[in-house]
């Protein structure tokens, strides 16, 4: 058993639930993505506004946090991140965005709150292909774990 498949399993043992969702996000991560579209400066002449890649974590951001606002999905949803420029790689596996511990007669000792990673540029090219055939092999996985655990998904 890998170490996967342990925090699987106690993933599923504190859930409760027999119900999970696993999302994958491919996120571009290429140079291009230091580029802002907010205007031009008309003194410096400089481009002004977040940059695309300060646009996407901040909508990241947004889609854990709306999650984990709700009490139904914090516990269901497992994210994981793909990111791509020159090569793909997986930069987080998935992990529920929040999670309960309990002690051992069963009572809630406290959740915990996944940490996702700031993204950073890297590369000039922008491998979408290899980004979205590693979230495929990475879902089919998931998959594959949630039926050798009986879990729907």
């Amino acid at each position: 058993m890998n170490q996967r498949d342990i925090i699987q399993a106690h993933e599923i043992e504190d859930n409760g639930s027999t119900y999970f969702l696993p999302v994958c996000f491919c996120l571009d991560t290429s140079r291009s993505m230091e580029k802002k579209d907010g205007g031009t400066d008309r003194m410096t002449n400089e481009r002004i506004g977040p940059s695309r890649l300060e646009l996407l974590q901040e909508g990241l951001k947004t889609f854990i946090e709306a999650i984990g606002n709700d009490l139904t999905t914090r516990y269901m949803v497992e994210v994981a991140i793909v990111t791509f420029d020159d090569h793909a790689r997986m930069l987080r596996n998935f992990t529920l965005v929040e999670r309960s511990i309990f002690d051992n007669s069963g009572r809630l000792v406290r959740s915990v709150a996944a940490e996702f990673p700031k993204l950073e540029t890297q590369g000039k090219h922008t491998a979408l292909g290899e980004g979205v055939c590693l979230a495929l092999d990475m879902l089919e996985k998931c998959k594959k774990d949630y039926s050798e655990y009986g879990v729907e998904y």
